[in-house]
């Protein structure tokens, strides 16, 4: 889209220097014929109530329509002439319902097996000609059936139309043989006296009939004496720039609609104090005592000298150029000399698989961080890494191999007297979902799982008093009559109200950084997996679910611990929930399930 916006841009600035040059040359003789055009098409006299010809009204804009004037026997004519229609309705006035793309042919038999074409736009949109009139030449042809065919119809609000004020057919004179035919077309919404077929062929239109006549031949008058200022090579030039810019405008109308997007960006439309640095950065100062009052010298673009080995100084042939700033600070961040950022790495992924890292700070490898509780396993496992290719696969590889990983999580009296945190990995962590991975797996198992990717996020609140100090209500808001139910990243999260069912189950909190999860264990958690509307909802689609497949309750509480829990139940859990089936429903039996340790942790 921007390639296309420059380049339009680009043939605009063209076409109007060498058109400005033409008409330097036309002097006061243009001057006047284009004051007196413009004075012209503002005329105005009261509309007659019988504004013309309007067709059905359409949803889709494809929808072909036409209109026909039948005369009893051939007549000779010299031209035809299109008045446009005009009708204030949504404001859009002159040219109201002219059709974006049309036909006009002219035949002697009513079939129009061998119609001539007089006009083709069908290809692509024909400019809205507002009040001016659309003339075609015929030069003496025979007429005894004339149709326009409307094939892309115009836009009126929400809908499509084909409306046209009259339609003239005129032979020497200017004598409108319009008059002695009678109008047929595909339909009409005969709206009397302000729309009707008749109204096509009354003589009455927005302006008079002297109106067009002069407003036709002023514009030939002008185009006529611009055409003849400009050498053939300006005239083709001009002809060309349109075109081009023709073509750029259709490719940006079938670019789809861009959507709101919030980035950071070098180039964007001044306003106010906010203006586009062109890709240069901006200076920053060292200020003396943090004020922005008191700089003290600019810095340059540099990287810290905090690493033994690995200089920060970047020694920029251009140190304006953003692009060599960003490729320097990127070669120092993975510079094999580095080994923050390959520790920083290899902890993160071994914290998403144990849950705990080597290093429990991981945004902190600084005095103020925890110490590795394995430290040449961390530059064992970084220094591989870095060595052979940084491949994430391979390392996820190596830690799901490794024996650590593969021990149980069960624990041992020994082990939790030595080490009752697990800091050395006798055992297994035994891990809790995130509360997007609860959310996201209820909604999986209930059958509820909307896979719909990108587009706005969804909102899991009601809103009301937008205007001012907006009230964010997540008890309104009813997950059984809820439109769609995607996975959880993407939620419409308020920072300032965060939503209590995923605060409850540890959810970060979106106003902070938050380099790793905590996981705490309380009644609520419980109250909130077995009493929220959206687990009550759920545990409903559940049950719904297993009894599309059977009646019977033992199969259907086999199938339910299939389902969530990848086992069939123990007898003992069988007969109890079959109980409690028989006394509170399947939709119980179902809240259960999704509320229980197997389900919310992975041993």
């Amino acid at each position: 889209r921007k390639s296309l916006q420059a380049a339009l841009k680009k043939y605009q600035s063209q076409h109007q220097r060498l058109d400005i040059r033409i008409r330097n040359r036309g002097g006061a003789e243009l001057e006047r014929l284009e004051a007196e055009l413009k004075q012209a098409r503002n005329a105005k006299k009261g509309q007659d109530v019988e504004f013309g010809y309007h067709s059905q009204i359409e949803k889709s804009d494809s929808t072909p329509k036409w209109v026909q004037l039948n005369f009893k026997q051939p007549l000779t004519a010299e031209k035809i002439r299109l008045i446009p229609a005009f009708d204030n309705y949504n404001n859009i006035g002159a040219g109201f319902g002219f059709p974006r793309r049309f036909k006009l042919e002219i035949s002697e038999t009513s079939d129009f097996k061998s119609a001539t074409v007089i006009a083709d736009h069908t290809q692509k949109d024909y400019p809205n000609p507002g009040v001016s009139p659309l003339q075609f030449d015929l030069n003496g042809q025979r007429v005894q059936y004339l149709r326009m065919t409307a094939t892309k119809l115009a836009p009126r609000s929400n809908d499509f139309i084909f409306a046209l004020g009259e339609i003239q057919l005129l032979a020497k004179g200017e004598q409108n043989l319009a008059k002695q035919s009678q109008v047929t077309s595909l339909d009409s919404i005969e709206a009397h006296p302000r729309w009707a077929r008749k109204n096509l062929i009354d003589g009455k239109s927005y302006q008079s009939a002297e109106f067009y006549t002069n407003l036709v031949e002023l514009t030939q008058k002008r185009d006529e004496l611009f055409a003849s200022l400009a050498s053939a090579e300006e005239n083709q030039s001009l002809s060309q720039l349109s075109q081009k810019m023709q073509q750029i405008q259709t490719s940006l109308k079938r670019l789809p609609a861009p959507q709101q997007v919030f980035a950071a960006a070098t180039d964007f439309p001044a306003k106010g104090n906010f203006r586009p640095t062109g890709g240069e950065p901006r200076p920053v100062f060292l200020l003396s005592r943090g004020s922005e009052k008191a700089p003290v010298r600019e810095v340059a673009a540099n990287a810290p000298n905090l690493i033994d080995g690995l200089r920060g100084e970047f020694h920029l042939k251009d140190p304006n150029d953003e692009g060599s700033r960003r490729l320097a600070l990127a070669n120092w961040i993975i510079s094999p000399r580095n080994p923050l950022t390959w520790r920083s790495i290899v902890n993160r992924v071994w914290l998403y698989h144990f849950g705990k890292a080597i290093v429990d700070t991981p945004n902190d490898f600084g005095k103020m961080g925890a110490k590795p509780t394995h430290p040449e396993l961390l530059d064992y496992l970084a220094s591989r890494f870095r060595d052979e290719g940084q491949s994430l696969k391979q390392l996820h590889r190596w830690i799901v191999l490794s024996t650590a990983y593969q021990q149980s999580s069960l624990s041992n009296d020994k082990g939790s007297q030595l080490d009752g945190d697990n800091r050395l990995l006798w055992r297994m962590n035994r891990r809790k979902l995130e509360a997007e991975a609860i959310r996201d797996s209820v909604l999986q198992i209930s059958g509820k799982l909307d896979l719909e990717m990108y587009g706005p996020g969804d909102r899991l609140f009601a809103l009301e008093k937008p205007q001012h100090s907006p009230h964010y209500l997540y008890q309104k808001y009813d997950p059984a009559t809820a439109d769609r139910h995607r996975r959880s990243i993407y939620r419409f999260i308020v920072r300032s109200v965060p939503d209590p069912f995923m605060e409850s189950l540890d959810c970060a909190d979106p106003s902070q950084i938050t380099p790793k999860r905590i996981e705490t264990l309380t009644a609520l958690q419980a109250l909130s997996l077995l009493n929220d509307q959206f687990m009550i909802s759920m545990s409903r689609f559940f049950a719904a679910s297993l009894e599309i497949h059977s009646a019977d309750l033992t199969t259907q509480i086999n199938r339910a611990f299939q389902t969530a829990l990848g086992r069939r139940p123990e007898p003992d859990e069988l007969k109890l929930l079959k109980t409690i089936g028989e006394q509170h429903g399947l939709k119980n039996v179902c809240r259960l399930i999704l509320n229980s340790n197997e389900f919310i942790f992975i041993d």
